[in-house]
């Protein structure tokens, strides 16, 4: 059996890279005690090379592996010579055209160098007196800076195909930074720091590289364009030459006002009528908000494009346009990301029009096309398309008959689109997700085409790995969609209800199953770049995770490496899916987590563990651990402990999250026992922050439970409707209006409901012995939350205690704390549960 002393053995697999070719992949595998080891491994021959506190590991060139660890840059031949260290490196990259590595090495006295050379070092030059760097988007060239002893600043251009050629384009005695090439090449730009440290006196410097043409937009224009109130600089928006080459884009931020010596106190003012309460506007700091401003340097004209009334900017993919907005403009909502006015912008023109009223500003529901003439935006529960030259607005997927968004948390006032995957070569098509399937549709809606067949089977296909996975590009303060090449197909994942998983090779003509599963979770993919060679991580509740190798052209899947062997040695449970009904007869499902060396002729303890929506995690491994920081045991320390582990699926109705929750936990506990092997009376809950709060409640609601353990658990919804989120600076009504807690209105239109869903109004009635635990400077759930629950139930006598972890937060972060909570769970539930002689902390709490 499975012991403590073991878990330190578990180590947690990441699959990094597959060369170009196939035939390498690298993985990692870490350890709680930092004992982490980077590793690449022949597909073939299975030979190995591990490379201890490696990182950042990636294949160059056909022959050669590079990463990281404490004594350098190592380069390591593939053919097996011993790795190349190269120390004191602050930053590098590989030109796979030139067949050339730049590093920038700066030794203890701080000089710096860069060195340019072939992968082998027998061809090297070196570059003294490097400040910084960057290689052009075609890795032919390299911009970089170089400071001299004569207090002169210099900027250079290397040609990387022509020895020895390099061009100075500018220098000063200032400092130059935020490099920047243009899109195709043909001009860079960057700033100039003043010499004496004044940033108002910052220039910027644009070279045009095919006519030699050097161009400097000064403070002095700056001055005579804006007044004296803003400079230049770059910190929140870096340098962008448009793809014309016409415009160069730059932030102007606000001087600092001085201090005025005259206030009397250092008073905060919360004015009653404010759009936002006071620590979320110090947060935000609008007021200080850099601008983006527009320079052309073959006029020397520039614009402010941004401004304080709408300080929030995206640039269109051609950058005739910019979209603005203020996120502020209809506050206070009750939403995270309040809807707004968007206006577009027309650069050439210098003239702005309304695009959309009150829309919503969630980052990806209004994006821009790679192209730049369309726009996408979702409202009214469908995707539309704005032409910016015919200037129309055309809902591309009312007519399709099947619904693009949904509500799947159930949340109240919640419409939430599918996924947009990006916009084909040109802007011809807007790639879409409905519940199920992926769709090509033409910006004028006329075209609509459905490229997988999910929606028969109830199956949902989508990127691989799409909840973790960006499909866009920052674009300043929204988003900007990636350009996808159907002709080179899509790679795509497919999950059922089920829990089976696969992977698709989808492309014009035909889509072919890669792999596929109906007991495993896959995740991970990757593709070499001959697209003959995947491979992907495998693993189950019961499988630790494990490298696996699909070969296209042979179909042979085969193991190429497996985690934590040594859990052969240990019994281990598996685990299943079970459904059950709540009262309303609404099928639902949990996850149910057998105990290690299951014996079908006993009964076992069984705990339940609650948030929301769990049953998702079927396939899941968890390594044993005593470090848990979320508070939600780690399930595995507890199934080979002979216990079942239960993780129901709760649906909710709305105006009664805590009732809906105790209907859904009690019936899937209910269908458990009826199962036969738990013991109905050694049954225990525990939930962490939402989780928390759902535990809390059931337990004044049923005495099914035996015992439970409630972390960071909202107790009283009226008192934590009218409390602030300190991290965010917002105040927390918007969880409950439309978020998390779904109650759907505010605490006066329903206080009753409010009341009825509490944990602490109906306290008197718990039986069940409760461990809370809380940091005292949780910022999520203010942690008074938990010491209400604890007086209520010390008031009234009922068997609680409380831990209250010192400097921690809404999870805890420090080793010895995640340990010490760990081992008193267990301990609460082996007394209540298995009927093991409490611990001394336990017994002079509760007996």
């Amino acid at each position: 059996m499975l012991t403590p002393a073991d878990y330190s053995k578990w180590g947690n697999l990441n699959l990094n890279k597959i060369d170009d070719s196939g035939q390498w992949i690298s993985y990692n595998v870490s350890y709680k005690g930092g004992a982490d080891t980077l590793f690449i491994r022949n597909t073939q021959s299975l030979q190995t090379y591990s490379f201890p506190s490696g990182n950042r590991g990636e294949f160059i060139a056909s022959s050669f592996f590079i990463y990281n660890n404490s004594e350098g840059l190592q380069l390591f031949n593939l053919n097996g010579c011993s790795p190349e260290t190269i120390a004191n490196v602050n930053s590098y990259v590989y030109s796979p055209e030139a067949k050339r590595l730049l590093i920038l090495i700066a030794d203890n006295q701080k000089k710096s160098t860069l060195i340019i050379r072939d992968l082998t070092g027998t061809s090297q030059d070196r570059i003294d007196g490097v400040h910084d760097f960057l290689l052009a988007p075609n890795n032919k060239k390299v911009l970089y800076t170089v400071r001299t002893n004569k207090q002169e600043n210099q900027v250079y251009i290397l040609d990387l195909f022509k020895k020895n050629f390099k061009k100075m384009i500018w220098k000063d005695k200032g400092n130059f930074s935020d490099l920047t090439w243009h899109k195709g090449n043909q001009a860079v730009a960057f700033i100039e720091e003043a010499a004496n440290k004044d940033k108002s006196e910052n220039n910027i410097i644009y070279y045009d590289i095919k006519s030699e043409k050097i161009y400097s937009y000064t403070s002095i224009d700056m001055q005579k364009s804006f007044g004296d109130s803003l400079y230049i600089f770059s910190s929140r928006y870096k340098l962008k030459i448009s793809d014309t080459k016409q415009q160069v884009f730059f932030e102007v931020c606000h001087k600092k006002k001085s201090e005025n010596d005259t206030k009397l106190s250092d008073v905060q003012i919360w004015n009653g009528n404010d759009k936002w309460v006071y620590p979320m506007e110090e947060l935000e700091k609008l007021s200080n908000r850099p601008f983006v401003a527009r320079w052309s340097p073959s006029s020397n004209q520039s614009m402010l494009i941004s401004n304080n009334s709408l300080p929030e900017i995206m640039l269109t993919g051609n950058q005739n346009f910019a979209l603005l907005s203020n996120k502020k403009q209809y506050e206070p909502q009750l939403v995270y990301e309040g809807p707004r006015d968007f206006y577009l912008f027309d650069i050439s023109a210098g003239k702005r029009n309304l695009l959309v009223s009150s829309q919503s500003g969630f980052p990806n529901y209004i994006i821009p096309s790679p192209s730049g003439r369309y726009i996408s935006y979702f409202s009214q529960k469908n995707w539309w398309i704005y032409d910016t030259v015919k200037q129309t607005h055309t809902n591309i997927t009312g007519h399709i008959g099947q619904p693009f968004f949904h509500n799947e948390q159930e949340l109240p006032k919640n419409i939430e689109a599918y996924p947009t995957l990006g916009w084909t070569a040109g802007d011809k098509q807007i790639i879409l997700c409905d519940a199920y399937d992926i769709w090509a549709i033409s910006p004028d809606g006329t075209l609509a085409k459905r490229l997988t067949k999910g929606r028969e089977t109830h199956t949902r296909f989508r990127w691989p790995g799409y909840k973790y996975r960006v499909s866009t590009q920052k674009n300043y303060d929204g988003s900007m969609h990636r350009t996808i090449d159907l002709k080179k197909g899509l790679l795509l994942e497919s999950s059922n209800q089920q829990g089976h998983s696969a992977y698709y090779k989808w492309t014009p003509d035909y889509i072919e199953k890669l792999v596929f599963s109906t007991d495993s979770n896959l995740n991970q993919l990757m593709m070499s770049d001959d697209g003959n060679t995947f491979a992907y991580l495998e693993q189950s509740h019961a499988l630790s995770p494990k490298v696996m190798l699909y070969n296209r052209t042979r179909k042979e899947i085969k193991t190429v490496y497996e985690s934590n062997p040594q859990q052969k040695q240990f019994y281990w449970g598996v685990s299943k899916m079970i459904q059950y009904k709540n009262s309303k007869e609404k099928l639902l499902q949990g996850a149910l987590y057998y105990p290690a060396d299951y014996n079908p002729d006993k009964k076992y303890p069984m705990i339940v563990l609650i948030y929301e929506k769990l049953s998702q995690d079927l396939h899941r491994y968890t390594n044993p651990s005593q470090y848990t920081g979320d508070g939600q045991f780690n399930i595995t320390t507890f199934t080979t402990q002979g216990y079942f582990v239960l993780a129901p699926d709760i649906s909710y109705e709305l105006g009664n999250p805590g009732i809906a929750a105790t209907d859904c936990v009690v019936s899937a506990t209910k269908e458990a026992i009826r199962m036969g092997f738990i013991k109905p009376d050694k049954i225990g809950l525990i939930g962490h922050s939402f989780g928390g709060y759902e535990t809390d409640f059931i337990i004044t609601q049923t005495d099914i439970f035996a015992a439970a353990v409630a972390g960071a658990a909202v107790t009283d919804l009226a008192s934590f409707y009218l409390t602030l989120g300190w991290n965010t600076g917002r105040p927390d009504m918007w969880r409950f209006e439309t978020q998390q807690w779904r109650m759907g209105k505010s605490l006066y239109d329903d206080k009753y409901g409010y009341e009825r869903n509490s944990p602490i109004t109906h306290a008197q009635n718990i039986t069940t012995p409760l461990l809370s635990w809380s940091g005292n400077v949780d910022f999520q759930v203010n942690w008074s939350q938990s010491v209400e629950f604890y007086l209520a139930l010390r008031r009234l006598n009922k068997k609680n205690i409380l831990l209250l972890y010192p400097n921690e937060g809404h999870s805890l972060k420090k080793s010895k704390n995640q340990k010490d909570l760990s081992i008193r769970i267990h301990e609460w539930f082996d007394f209540h549960l298995k009927d093991v002689t409490p611990a001394e902390w336990i017994k002079k709490g509760i007996q």
